[in-house]
């Protein structure tokens, strides 16, 4: 049975790509629960989710990119019925050492100090699973032999955002999305797996529900809220979508209630009213 990446992998993984995007004069940073255990939320995350700030190649032409550069990526057909697309991975152990060192640009953040490295419970709970796509001979792979599923995506797929460079965060030498935005991206997560007829997808609730309740504290400990400044480079439809899974998140979870206010993402009905930009 081949094995799941651990932390460790998941980074290099991720540098990596960032690398290889870098040199082929594409932006990117990571969103998901890679992301989120950058910011210190301690799931162990169970694949890499990039973004990748481009209107010129789809998701099929990005995956490309990474597998003509590296063959250390590689993509398989996916199982699931009448897909188009491939999934694609990284083969693990990793044999290089380059561990990436960079991931293209300079980090001048403090922020590995402060970025604990998540529990392994769980690991392989994140990642989105096409039906029977793991290989016929996973049975008799060594022990030592794994994969790191690697998730591509560009602006508007999912609600994603495109963010100005300026405003990418950076962590463990790693571009990630910002705190705000991501924690809206897990919301709509939470809602779209609670709202799902398929069971797998249910089953990644609880797991949502973890990471968005870890990543607003995070938030109100570090003094992140949202200001006015992301509310004029966040897309319209991406902040106003948000208020209705917060007040479902908030219907269900009322406790969450003061994490919410206090990072800027519940205002008043006068608010609201004062400020249309402020539509959250």
């Amino acid at each position: 049975m081949l094995r799941a990446a651990t932390y460790e992998e998941l980074l290099h993984v991720a540098r990596k790509a960032v690398r290889v995007f870098k040199q082929n004069d594409l932006r990117c940073c990571l969103i998901g629960s890679a992301a989120c255990s950058l910011w210190g939320t301690t799931r162990l995350p169970g694949d890499v989710d990039l973004v990748v700030f481009t209107t010129t190649y789809n998701q099929e032409e990005l995956k490309d990119v990474l597998t003509d550069a590296d063959d250390a990526f590689y993509t398989v057909p996916s199982q699931r019925r009448d897909a188009t697309y491939e999934v694609l991975y990284h083969f693990l152990p990793i044999t290089d050492d380059s561990d990436a060192a960079d991931s293209g640009e300079e980090d001048t953040s403090d922020s590995d100090s402060d970025t604990v490295e998540p529990h392994s419970e769980d690991a392989d709970d994140d990642a989105e699973q096409d039906e029977g796509e793991h290989d016929e001979d996973d049975a008799d792979a060594d022990e030592d032999e794994g994969r790191c599923k690697v998730d591509i995506l560009t602006p508007g797929i999912c609600s994603t955002p495109h963010v100005p460079r300026a405003h990418v965060a950076r962590r463990a030498r790693l571009p990630v999305m910002p705190l705000i935005p991501l924690i809206l991206l897990k919301l709509r997560g939470w809602t779209d797996h609670r709202d799902s007829n398929r069971r797998d997808f249910q089953a990644k609730v609880p797991n949502d529900v973890q990471d968005i309740d870890e990543l607003l504290e995070i938030a109100c400990g570090m003094g992140v809220r949202l200001t006015h400044d992301d509310a004029l480079w966040l897309p319209e439809g991406f902040v106003e979508e948000a208020q209705e899974r917060i007040d479902a998140y908030l219907e269900e979870f009322p406790n969450s209630s003061l994490y919410w206010y206090t990072t800027g993402l519940v205002l008043s009905r006068l608010d609201r009213e004062r400020d249309k930009v402020w539509v959250l």
